[in-house]
């Protein structure tokens, strides 16, 4: 096996979001034996450099569920962007039924100050914006295109708002949700599947030769494109069904059983 894709949240990190010394070490190993790292996360490009500093050797990461790409140098390889009247009129949709808008560039930008933006802020290490505005409004205005929209329930549940998008949209976007309040929104055909495929083809590397591992739904494609797909053991246990191994360890270790277990290291 010559490539390794990893999520960060609930996979590699531990729960207080850093590398545990095992895994770590593991990835020394794998990356100086000739294994390309590959960190695949849901999370936005600025966050993910951010974390991508903690592995041993700085990796090639995919970022936004497969919405951006980037090489070992930090480089965009390829970038999946809505249009900017597309984008705005998912945030519109959001603002007219109340709901939090969160829209991507460095930063987060969203409509004004609120207590479910600066969690998520702190959580994925990232600044946000509050407009002052309508998020809509300020992507036209700045002709802005972007990978993501998130929509957010602040008390409450997404289910009803993304059941309408997904079946409206199904045609032209993908969408993920993140628990029962969130749903992110993205170009079709983007998800972690796309990215390995990708990934393998910039290094010229069999998909056969891939090994991906991951926790959550939205891992899904990518360890079902991957020859062999993981799931910890502390995943969803939808990703364990679809999973062509699960391991013993959950997150915090399952990277040092991986690269033991299959790369022999």
């Amino acid at each position: 096996m010559k490539i390794l894709f990893t999520d960060f949240d609930a996979t590699l990190a531990t729960d207080d979001k850093k590398i545990s010394d095992k895994d770590y070490n593991a990835l020394k190993k794998l990356a100086e034996s000739g294994v390309k790292i590959v960190l695949c996360t849901g999370r936005m490009t600025s966050s993910s450099k951010k974390v991508a500093k903690l592995f041993p050797y700085f990796p090639a990461i995919a970022t936004y569920n497969g919405g951006e790409l980037l090489n070992e140098k930090g480089e965009i390889i390829e970038s999946s962007l809505m249009a900017p009247s597309e984008a705005a009129a998912f945030a519109r949709y959001g603002e007219e039924n109340g709901l939090i808008c969160h829209a991507y560039t460095d930063f987060v930008l969203t409509e004004y100050d609120n207590p479910h933006t600066k969690r998520y802020a702190e959580v994925i290490g990232s600044k946000y914006v509050a407009l002052g505005k309508k998020v809509s409004e300020y992507i036209l205005e700045n002709n802005l295109k972007m990978p993501k929209i998130q929509l957010c329930v602040l008390n409450g549940e997404i289910g009803a708002y993304a059941d309408y998008l997904e079946k409206k949209y199904a045609e032209t976007n993908e969408f993920w949700r993140f628990g029962t309040s969130c749903l992110g929104i993205f170009c079709k055909g983007i998800n972690k599947g796309y990215a390995l495929k990708r990934l393998c083809a910039y290094y010229g590397i069999n998909q056969s030769e891939a090994v991906a591992v991951g926790d959550g739904s939205n891992d899904t494609e990518m360890i079902k494109e991957a020859g062999i797909g993981v799931a910890v053991q502390n995943a969803d246990e939808s990703l364990k069904a679809a999973a062509d191994l699960v391991t013993e360890s959950p997150n915090g270790g399952a990277i040092a059983e991986i690269a033991e277990k299959i790369f022999k290291l």
